[in-house]
């Protein structure tokens, strides 16, 4: 009996000790763990607006998307080297802001929409108030006279879809006359004509509203479509261009008729940002014209012009910089054209819109980093890859993300692989790979695949793995991977050979096994919702099918990348997975704050105790092996986008980015992984009793 209760005795002892490390086992995890770090920075940047002013028309202003605050900008439109006039304030909710006006009587008054308020500035941008609470689209057609289109929340009006108001102000603001507006069933574009404030255009659907009296009567024409924006000439109020369906119509009886332009067949983008009069009636369109032949895609972007109110057009000499940017032309020489985006920034044409060249001096934003990859010499690679939010490349930091050195420029970035003894490295962007070392070259023998994925290997610097994609014929692609193989030394070169995966569409991920060279896994997507995974045994000669993984409900994965870390593999995805029998079988790291994990599903990161990290939508997380579920790491400004753990001297270091830009902190100790104890026992391995 007193051998039963000092085994109790002892049993409790054990039970609570166990119970006492688990439960005062809690995250300790805060912000001040975190350094941030200032990352990479390219001219230009998230342009949001563009604004001149036609009182003093050498004038322009910008607004520039940051982190911390949307900065304004200011330049003289000649020489174009931009000043910051000011980060606006949280006050009037600087991240919605998506238009800006400049007073065409007084050159420091500006206007501003902020998605909930219309703002004005009568300083140049240094300050500014909220004068109507109401926002949408704008005109400020002539001095002091601004027009807003709102739409109110309450469907009070049984005729129409929506229900909204005009606002006019003949005094820059400082009062409203509230106007009647048609029946508007889709959200409505607007316009006024310079040349008469009184006459507005208001598009609803397939139907064109004009009205000559300031917005109290108005008659409706139709359009041949729905129409998308609205272009009014500033010295011919009835002389309109109207985006339908990505084509443009014109009319010169304020909307009674319309006929197509005389120019080659083209798609134009739908804003009326894209349609642009010049002061003297000159007309340029930024649109996407037909080229069938060039690569994957079957569009070009390209600027068409004329000169004599739309009767004849020119082609301009030189493709546009890129697909989405907007257009304006400057108040003083119709000739000046400006574009911008939120990925190049600034550019300006003083030809017509035949070149261009960039024009953000002065400027500068950081980067929205999408991949990072240590270097194995102690530097880092990060790549940035936000389409249409910022500017994209890849750069390099041999000091631990201290400095850094541009790379490649204006690519997207979304994949970097480096040697472990940084002898070699690839990049991925726009479906090219580029290798190299101090500089990167496209690889011209994978230039019929679009390349997806690549790995190096970790033991062999000749084991090379690329997969993506080709074109089989006209409608079908098929993936494939591609192996490279060293000069054998009888003469034969070497290079690229390429092979595809019966049956798949495109090869998402690869893998090298880091213990056998000749042994690769490759996921291969076989239709929209399987992804089978297979596994070659002679360095990518065959490949074999080895399992297809789903959830516990029958859902495949999708896998983006593959991660190695000892005899385990993990694959990243919607989900995080792993397998240890050398992708035979996988297994789920618990999906409890699926909608915490995962922003793009590709970025994880093994620490050398076998800790995994992983990107998320809110937050960088753990995984917690007591809790079996992801465990937040309390990162700055949350929403990481990727994340890589630097291992230099036996010291590990977490880098993750998010908007705010790139932190860094030390890898945390791993929680103690048991709760159990063994059995006490005796020298004879019997349990005492």
């Amino acid at each position: 009996m007193k051998q039963v209760l000092a085994f109790l005795a002892v049993s409790i002892v054990w039970m609570g000790l166990a119970w006492g490390l688990l439960l005062s086992w809690a995250p300790v995890h805060a912000q001040e763990d975190w350094t941030r770090l200032d990352g990479p920075v390219l001219p230009g940047g998230p342009v949001m607006a563009v604004a001149a002013s036609s009182a003093q028309s050498n004038t322009l202003y910008a607004l520039v998307d940051h982190p911390f605050g949307v900065r304004l900008f200011r330049s003289a439109a000649d020489t174009i080297a931009w000043t910051q006039v000011v980060t606006l304030s949280a006050e009037i909710s600087p991240t919605l802001i998506s238009s800006l006006f400049v007073d065409p009587g007084d050159g420091e008054v500006l206007y501003a929409n902020n998605g909930s308020a219309t703002l004005r500035s009568q300083d140049g941008g240094l300050s500014w108030t909220e004068i109507l609470t109401a926002a949408g689209p704008m005109a400020v057609p002539a001095p002091s006279t601004v027009y807003v289109l709102h739409q109110i929340d309450s469907n009070e009006n049984d005729d129409c879809s929506y229900e909204r108001i005009l606002a006019r102000s003949d005094d820059a603001g400082n009062n409203w006359q509230v106007l009647s507006t048609p029946c508007l069933g889709e959200w409505g574009d607007l316009a006024v004509a310079p040349s008469d404030t009184n006459v507005i255009y208001l598009r609803a659907g397939a139907t064109l509203f004009r009205s000559t009296d300031g917005g109290h009567l108005w008659q409706g024409n139709p359009t041949m479509g729905f129409t998308y924006g609205i272009a009014v000439n500033p010295t011919d109020e009835k002389h309109l261009l109207v985006s339908v369906f990505g084509d443009v119509l014109q009319s010169y009886d304020a909307g009674v008729s319309w006929s197509g332009i005389s120019a080659p067949p083209f798609r134009v983008l739908a804003s009326a940002n894209e349609m642009q009069f010049a002061h003297d009636g000159m007309i340029y369109i930024a649109a996407q014209a037909f080229a069938r032949t060039i690569g994957f895609d079957n569009t070009v972007p390209v600027i068409y012009r004329s000169e004599d109110k739309g009767k004849t057009w020119w082609l301009a000499t030189e493709l546009r910089p890129e697909f989405g940017m907007r257009l304006l032309v400057s108040p003083a020489d119709s000739s000046t054209v400006f574009s911008w985006s939120r990925s190049r920034g600034v550019l300006r044409s003083p030809d017509q819109g035949n070149g261009w060249q960039e024009a953000n001096d002065g400027i500068l934003s950081p980067l929205l980093i999408q991949t990072i990859e240590p270097d194995g010499a102690g530097g880092l690679y990060v790549g940035a890859s936000r389409f249409n939010q910022a500017r994209n490349g890849l750069f390099h930091s041999a000091d631990g993300g201290v400095t850094w050195r541009t790379i490649l420029t204006d690519t997207q970035v979304q994949r970097v692989e480096s040697a472990p003894n940084a002898s070699f490295v690839f990049a991925i962007g726009n479906g090219k790979l580029y290798q190299g070392v101090t500089s990167l070259y496209e690889s011209t023998e994978l230039a019929n695949v679009w390349v997806i994925d690549a790995d190096i290997s970790n033991a062999d610097p000749n084991g090379l793995l690329v997969t993506g994609y080709r074109r089989a014929t006209q409608y079908l692609d098929e993936g494939v991977v591609g192996i490279w193989y060293p000069a054998d030394g009888n003469g034969g070169a070497a290079g690229w050979g390429i092979s595809a995966i019966e049956g798949s569409v495109y090869v998402s991920a690869a893998l090298i096994d880091p213990a056998q060279p000749t042994r690769m896994f490759a996921a291969a997507v076989m239709t929209d919702t399987l992804t089978t995974i297979f596994r070659s045994e002679d360095s990518g000669l065959n490949w074999q099918p080895i399992s297809s993984p789903t959830t516990e409900n029958g859902v495949p994965y999708r896998i983006n990348r593959f991660y190695a870390a000892g005899s385990r593999i993990y694959a990243g995805g919607l989900s995080a997975i792993y397998s240890d029998d050398e992708g035979e079988t996988w297994h789920l790291l618990s999906n409890r704050n699926a909608r915490n994990y995962a922003n793009n599903g590709t970025s994880l990161a093994v620490s050398n105790d076998g800790q995994v990290f992983a990107a998320g939508e809110t937050d960088a997380y753990r995984w917690n092996v007591l809790l079996q579920d992801w465990e937040r790491l309390y990162l700055p400004g949350g929403d990481a986008y990727a994340l890589a753990i630097h291992n230099l001297d036996g010291e590990e270091t977490l880098y993750v980015s998010n908007a705010q830009g790139l932190w860094k902190r030390s890898v945390p100790p791993a929680p103690i992984d048991s709760t159990w104890l063994p059995a006490i026992q005796n020298d004879s391995g019997r349990r005492d009793e």
